[in-house]
C-alpha cells in the first residue's frame, strides 16, 4: 500500500513530515493524508500523483515505484467497487422481467375478455307456456286499483303545513358608510335605536332597519354614503355639520 511504502522510506531517511513539507512546498496535512491513504482530503487525483512524486524526490527516491504502487492500489479499489455494483444490477433484472411478464399476462386477459364480450352470443331464454292456467285480468286490475287507491279514513288525510314567514328576519333597508376623513356621527334607527361614535379614515360601518334612518354627521364631506345599494357619495362639504334622513 502506498501509505505504508511512504512511511517506511521516510523513516529510513530520518526525516519528519514538516521537513518534507518545507522541501516540497506541499502542506504537511496533504503529506499526512498520503501516508494515511485518506485521499479524500486532497483536492483532486492529479494532485495526489504530483504530491507522491515530490515526496519521494525530497527523500532522494525514484518516484516511479511509488507511482506504480499507487496506480495498482487505485485500480484494485475501482474493480472492487464495480464487483459490488454488479450483483445489484443482476438483482434488478429478474424484477423487471417479472414486471414485463405480468403486464403481458394482463393484456392477454383483457383481450380474451373483450373477444368473448363481442363474439359469444347471449344465452337464449325459452318461454314455458302455462298448462291451461289463465289469470283473470279483472282480478289483477282490481288488486292494482286497490293498491293504488286504498280506502283511508278522513282523519288519516294529513294536510301540508302552511309555511310561516318570520317577519323579524326580513330586512327592509340597509345603510352603510365608507369613511374618508375622521368623522363624528350619530345615527337613529327606526326612531328609537340611537348610536354615536367617531370613525377614522378607512373604517366602514353598516346598519339595517325596518323603516328609516336619521344620520347626523360632524364632517359631512368625510364619508361616502350608500343606502339600499345606491351610492349617494358625500352628503355635504368637508367640515360641515349635517343631518340626513333615509329614505329621503
Amino acid at each position: 500500500m502506498i501509505g505504508e511504502y511512504l512511511r517506511g522510506l521516510r523513516a529510513q531517511a530520518g526525516m519528519s513530515l514538516k521537513e518534507i513539507a518545507i522541501k516540497t512546498r506541499v502542506r504537511s496535512e496533504y503529506l499526512e493524508a498520503l501516508e494515511q491513504e485518506r485521499f479524500d482530503k486532497i483536492p483532486a487525483e492529479i494532485y495526489i500523483k504530483g504530491y507522491i512524486r515530490s515526496y519521494l524526490k525530497a527523500i532522494s527516491v525514484n518516484p516511479a515505484e511509488g507511482l506504480r504502487i499507487y496506480n495498482e492500489q487505485i485500480l484494485k479499489s475501482r474493480e472492487a467497487d464495480l464487483s459490488m455494483q454488479e450483483p445489484e444490477k443482476k438483482a434488478l433484472l429478474p424484477i423487471r422481467q417479472l414486471l414485463y411478464t405480468a403486464i403481458a399476462l394482463i393484456g392477454v386477459a383483457v383481450a380474451v375478455f373483450l373477444f368473448y364480450q363481442r363474439h359469444v352470443p347471449p344465452l337464449s331464454v325459452k318461454k314455458i307456456p302455462l298448462n291451461g292456467t289463465m289469470i283473470s285480468k279483472n282480478i289483477v286490475n282490481s288488486d292494482f286499483k286497490d293498491a293504488q287507491h286504498p280506502d283511508l279514513p278522513k282523519s288519516a288525510v294529513v294536510k301540508a303545513p302552511v309555511p310561516v314567514i318570520d317577519t323579524s328576519m326580513v330586512v327592509k333597508h340597509n345603510l352603510s358608510l365608507e369613511v374618508l376623513e375622521t368623522t363624528w356621527i350619530s345615527i337613529t334607527i327606526d326612531g328609537k335605536d340611537k348610536k354615536a361614535m367617531t370613525l377614522m379614515p378607512g373604517d366602514t360601518a353598516q346598519w339595517t332597519g325596518d323603516d328609516n334612518f336619521s344620520l347626523k354627521l360632524g364632517n359631512a364631506g368625510g364619508v361616502r354614503v350608500t343606502f339600499d345599494g345606491k351610492d349617494f357619495g358625500a352628503p355635504g362639504p368637508r367640515g360641515s355639520v349635517l343631518t340626513v334622513n333615509f329614505p329621503q
